[in-house]
């Protein structure tokens, strides 16, 4: 079986330097240096407009009202995110009665293919669990077809 938990294998190779550019830009990349980068090119070019005097900022008022509807926009955007989330949780989760029946059953099951395995202990990964009882199914599957040959 292949391994392919790490990054480097899951990345796509990229042909060409815009490729990886935009790669890093929309995948790999730091957001808050991409964010940073961002709002300094912005800045920049807003100082770059004022002091040449091709956009002055005469007016103050304008920028008030343009910054206050943002806040307001953020605000109403978060709190109907917040809501959302809520509601795809409360799908999700369930009551704390079932939460401890299913919990109980998987510890049931879980001895029971301890016992099935002949282990001493509970398996820590189910791939441990599954693996120990394939190898007993195989096993007592070709135990069987030699006392049926035989």
């Amino acid at each position: 079986m292949l391994d392919t938990t790490s990054e480097e294998a899951a990345k796509p190779p990229s042909e060409s330097a815009t490729d990886r550019i935009k790669q890093w830009l929309l995948l790999d990349g730091d957001r808050s240096a991409i964010a940073a980068f961002v709002a300094i090119a912005f800045g920049l070019t807003y100082l770059a407009l004022s002091v040449s005097g091709l956009a002055p900022l005469t007016d103050m008022q304008s920028l008030f009202y343009a910054f206050s509807g943002m806040i307001a926009g953020n605000f109403t955007l978060i709190t109907v995110v917040v809501s959302i989330n809520q509601l795809l949780l409360s799908r999700e989760l369930q009551s704390p009665g079932e939460l401890e029946s299913e919990i109980s059953e998987t510890r049931k099951s879980s001895a029971d293919g301890s016992r099935t395995a002949d282990a001493t202990s509970a398996f820590r990964a189910p791939t441990q669990a599954m693996s120990r009882l394939v190898s007993i199914a195989t096993s007592s599957t070709s135990s069987s077809l030699i006392v049926s040959v035989g």
